[in-house]
């Protein structure tokens, strides 16, 4: 599975991406998304590190999270998921993975 081969980048942090996904699957419940079901928040959490190429990047991430290139890997699992006509659909999310939120 694909996620099984991302939590091999940052070994310290195992099965990331499958906590993530119940994580958002358990507020998907109480929160309807115009263009995305429960199933389609899953997969987009389930992948949303695709684009964390390293294990050097993944510890920059879980220590400092908001650091000044914190947006690349956004971007590389964005582009990643545009090449796959299947994962397209996720790429915003991908994307604006590590976004702000805005009031």
């Amino acid at each position: 599975m694909i996620s099984d081969m991302m939590d091999q980048v940052g070994l310290d942090d195992t099965q990331h991406g499958k906590r993530v996904a119940f994580m958002a699957t358990q507020c998907a419940r109480y929160v309807s998304f115009e263009h995305f079901d429960q199933v389609d928040i899953f997969t987009a959490a389930l992948l949303h590190d695709i684009g964390v190429s390293c294990s050097q990047e993944h510890e920059l991430l879980v220590t400092i999270l908001d650091w000044e290139k914190a947006q690349t890997h956004c971007l590389d699992g964005a582009v990643r998921m545009k090449s796959l006509p299947f994962y397209a659909p996720y790429a915003d999310a991908i994307y604006y993975h590590h976004t702000h939120w805005q009031t």
